[in-house]
């Protein structure tokens, strides 16, 4: 998966743990993975988020069941473009 080749022992190990009685957060559960595969990048960290796409992947095909994802919290800060009361700068003039 991803160019790696994973341990079917780890994949019954990580489905074990999220099926218990209380399962402990999916990016626990990802850690956790990355760290008995030896999942990292150039400089030594964990690669989250490669595991996580991989993980997800085999989700897919059935072959584990991790607990859902976390709800995403609404941010305090709205995002998005807002007003200023300017008008626009004049667009450059193209040439045919």
């Amino acid at each position: 998966m991803s160019g790696r080749w994973i341990d079917q022992q780890v994949l019954e190990r990580l489905n074990r743990r999220s099926q218990g009685p209380t399962p402990p957060p999916r990016r626990q559960l990802i850690e956790a993975f990355c760290r008995a595969v030896d999942w990292r990048d150039a400089q030594g960290r964990l690669s989250l988020s490669s595991a996580n796409v991989a993980l997800r992947r085999l989700e897919q095909r059935g072959l584990i069941q991790l607990p859902p994802m976390a709800p995403r919290r609404k941010s305090s800060v709205a995002r998005g473009l807002f007003d200023d009361g300017q008008s626009l700068p004049a667009l450059p003039k193209l040439r045919s």
